[in-house]
């Protein structure tokens, strides 16, 4: 399942706070990707236990398997693009 798909459902139940880094993640998914936490953390100006709540509503176990998800959706649309 993709970023897109596994994160629809849960966006309503977002707080304010979630909704503008999760919006950011969106927009900036590709570099997003390869960010660690603290990285992410400090380019939006939350702490890191702010994502980490936000990657446990999203129904991710942690920022590993979120990252992966974003790699995994970016190669796929990447792949797709070049089909």
């Amino acid at each position: 399942m993709n970023f897109y798909e596994q994160t629809s459902s849960c966006v309503s139940r977002l707080s304010p706070t979630e909704q503008n880094l999760f919006n950011y993640i969106i927009k900036n998914l590709h570099i997003v990707k390869d960010m660690s936490i603290r990285d992410l953390s400090e380019k939006c100006f939350v702490s890191t236990t702010s994502i980490f709540r936000l990657v446990k509503k999203l129904g991710y176990q942690g920022y590993a398997e979120f990252s992966q998800a974003l790699r995994d959706t970016c190669l796929l649309y990447t792949s797709d693009a070049a089909d």
